[in-house]
């Protein structure tokens, strides 16, 4: 269970253990079991033990984090003292061994008051809780969702004299016509300020037009995010300013009341806005994070998530994690959309961010919009998907990385291939064959490979898809000669051919092929310390001098 506390490393850019060591959050995005996602916490629906069972599947899966949501009904329980299902749902993680990262608010309130009056609550009742990773205080934010909302004082989106630097479009009546129809400003905001807010939408659209035909006019080279600093942003910083003392008004009280009731406890937001994400008030935040959801091209997933290290340059010594990021497979092949985030994932991790979040634990049964049911590790009907299978390899890879790690490689083509190797790890994914002259995977199809060494002599091999894989552990350095070894899965000896070093088998997910061996090395100081020395089985096949 977790019992050291997360907290942001001394030179900033990354999250470290109590003890120093770097984190990788490796999250999982989680809204309920797969027959009642989002009412989770609707009477009758309440599970803890369903709950805590999934827990358990996304850390097999791979996650050391998971991120989940406040969600109604709870905010008319635990205002009024009811904290059974909110310590259930932590009790949950604590024994599932994840950590929590707990979006607040996932019920549309129209009082910042409340929010941090909310937000206070929580963080008194979990003061200290090493369970608790951090606070998301709020999902996907929008312009409106700061515009329109009621605070102590006025708001500055509102009050400031936009008009006379920015002239309107649109005649009084057609914006407050906008405003109280398409706009849905509500009916508690006073016709004048409909019309300001009408008039403040539009620049904003505005701004995103400029920005977008800024990052085409460079070729996707530089983003959006990048162009709220660029000189040619400059026209726009008077509406940026009054945008951000808008968004400071929105952070100030909430943050402010967590601090105040739990110091030290991690404060995020969850920005699916670039524009937003990046506003100067986001200082007052201990970590960024993106939501990103890419085409399926290698162009596509750059850009998106060149947009997280615009804040990497925005915000220097803050963490910037992807706390949301998949791809659907409702139109895309499963083994694909595996390969496409295990590359986001070792991207991420190789332009120095601090963790990714999967959207999410499960796909829902089929319904409405089947896009968005599909984002899942597992199908509804219990099944992994191949990104199930890559998430735990790519959590045992990246661990032990620092941030930034790679390099990655990557190769074009309509099933994107890569290489990601590391003293420990020696990741592949490509079509029919992936791999290299130490460990390779050849199969039919989209797949992945993917060799992790807990030690410098046992290796762990598993593979997203049936095939024959080909390991070679003399080639690991130069020709050595393989002495003595012992192949097994789950604990049964695996039938294999050998060839001088290399061994050859089948795999089938979820298989894990574990190999512990003894090379003859001429020179002792080109074995790499992969960690301590294993002891190979007793009845471990020797080969050589045996």
């Amino acid at each position: 269970m977790p019992t050291i506390p997360i907290s942001i490393a001394p030179e900033g850019n990354r999250l470290q253990t109590a003890d120093g060591r770097p984190f990788f959050a490796v999250i999982v995005n989680y809204v309920g079991h797969r027959d009642r996602a989002w009412a989770q916490f609707m009477p009758g629906r309440f599970d803890p033990a369903l709950i805590e069972d999934d827990f358990r599947l996304a850390r097999r899966a791979g996650a050391n984090t998971i991120r989940t949501f406040v969600a109604a009904p709870l905010q008319n329980e635990f205002t009024r003292g009811d904290w059974s299902k909110l310590d259930a749902l932590v009790e949950a993680g604590r024994r599932a061994d994840v950590y929590l990262l707990l979006t607040l608010a996932d019920y549309g309130p129209t009082y910042v008051q409340s929010m941090a009056a909310h937000a206070r609550l929580i963080a008194e009742h979990f003061r200290g809780d090493p369970t608790i990773l951090g606070y998301d205080l709020y999902n996907e934010p929008r312009f409106y969702n700061l515009a329109l909302l009621h605070y102590p004082q006025p708001v500055p989106l509102l009050t400031a004299d936009l008009a006379a630097i920015y002239p309107a479009k649109q005649s009084p009546a057609e914006a407050l016509a906008w405003a109280r129809g398409e706009g849905r400003v509500p009916a508690w905001v006073s016709d004048a300020d409909a019309i300001r807010y009408a008039h403040a939408y539009t620049l904003y659209k505005d701004f995103l037009a400029a920005a977008s035909a800024w990052a085409n006019g460079r070729n996707l080279a530089a983003t959006v995010a990048h162009f709220m600093r660029a000189p040619e942003a400059q026209p726009w910083q008077p509406f940026l300013d009054a945008l951000d003392a808008t968004l400071a008004a929105w952070l100030a009280p909430q943050a402010a009341a967590i601090r105040s009731a739990d110091p030290g406890r991690l404060i995020t937001v969850g920005w699916s806005d670039p524009i937003l994400a990046g506003l100067p008030a986001n200082a007052q935040l201990d970590f960024l994070s993106l939501h990103r959801y890419p085409p399926a091209a290698l162009r596509w997933l750059d850009y998106h998530l060149r947009m997280a290290t615009a804040l990497i340059e925005a915000f220097p010594g803050k963490p910037v994690l992807l706390t949301e990021f998949g791809y659907p497979t409702s139109d895309l092949d499963p083994a694909l959309a595996a390969i496409y985030e295990s590359i986001g994932w070792l991207r991420a991790c190789e332009l120095g961010l601090s963790g990714v979040g999967k959207w999410m634990l499960w796909d829902l049964p089929p319904g409405p919009n089947p896009r968005e049911r599909s984002f899942g590790l597992y199908a509804a009907d219990g099944v992994p998907k191949p990104g199930a299978l890559a998430l735990s390899a790519l959590r045992d890879a990246l661990e032990p990385c620092p941030v930034p790690c790679g390099p990655l490689v990557l190769g074009a083509g309509d099933v994107p291939s890569y290489s990601f190797v590391t003293e420990q790890a020696r990741l592949f994914g490509g079509n029919a064959m992936a791999g290299d002259d130490v460990v390779r995977w050849e199969g039919i199809g989209p797949g992945q490979i993917f060799a992790i060494w807990p030690a410098f002599d046992l290796v762990r091999i598993r593979a997203t898809a049936a095939g024959q894989v080909t390991f070679d552990p003399g080639r690991l350095y130069g020709d050595a000669e393989l002495e003595e070894y012992d192949l097994r899965t789950d604990g049964v000896p695996c039938p294999h051919e050998r060839s001088g070093s290399a061994l050859q088998f089948r795999i089938a997910p979820p298989q894990v092929i574990e190999c512990r061996y003894r090379l003859a090395v001429p020179d002792p100081a080109l074995q790499p310390d992969r960690g301590p020395s294993t002891q190979l089985h007793p009845s471990s096949q020797r080969r050589v001098n045996s």
